[in-house]
């Protein structure tokens, strides 16, 4: 029963880190281009790596793991290196990420003032017209 637990709380915390890298990485899209073709084609691409990837590394995965157990006579050892090669590799690509991607700066004009949001969504809400403190 610990197992279950310890495993339940380890996997539970990988999915929620790869979920929240996973929308960073996705939402990061709209910030690439203003173009919306070249948005779709950035999307486009980076799914088809990502499954590309996603085969290779399943098709690899038991040669890769069993090759390392073979010359240590461990299978379990083999698993261990490639989970650290694995996250080595991640934690690379993730520094790669985040030091080459850069958001474009949009200059904002000094006489213009920002829009007011609260009445932009209020306008088309009844309920929140009627509702909303300050507002009716």
């Amino acid at each position: 029963v610990p197992y279950l637990i310890v495993f339940t709380l380890l996997y539970l915390g990988w999915e929620i880190s790869y979920t929240a890298n996973d929308i960073a990485y996705w939402s990061m899209i709209p910030s690439l281009s203003r173009d919306q073709k070249e948005r779709e084609k950035i999307g486009s691409v980076a799914r088809i790596f990502a499954n590309l990837g996603m085969f290779a590394f399943i098709v690899a995965l038991i040669p890769v793991a069993n090759f390392p157990g073979k010359l240590t006579g461990s299978l379990q050892n083999g698993w261990l290196l490639l989970a650290v090669i694995t996250a080595v590799l991640m934690l690379i690509f993730q520094f790669i990420s985040l030091g080459t991607v850069k958001e474009e700066k949009i200059p904002v004009k000094k006489d213009q003032a920002p829009p007011d949001l609260h009445a932009g969504y209020c306008a088309g809400s009844y309920r929140l017209r009627c509702f909303s403190p300050g507002t009716c």
